[in-house]
């Protein structure tokens, strides 16, 4: 149920999760530029597919996972 965000740099700006219809679930605001990994506590969720949109300096990262 956590998911576990790494960042190799510190461009990180945002992070949101959505489920598979596209609602937004979870919208987090990086504030703290020093730390490039984060927690996201995903197990209040049922399983199945989620999508993850992290917002950088250089632009947008997308990543699909599933959650059992």
């Amino acid at each position: 149920g956590i998911l576990f965000v790494k960042s190799n740099d510190h461009s990180l700006n945002n992070i949101k999760v959505y489920n598979y219809q596209g609602k937004l679930l979870k919208n987090i605001t990086i504030k703290e530029k020093a730390n490039s990994a984060f927690e996201i506590n995903l197990s209040n969720y049922p399983g199945g597919i989620y999508f993850i949109e992290m917002k950088t300096e250089t632009g947008p990262v997308y990543k699909k996972i599933t959650k059992m």
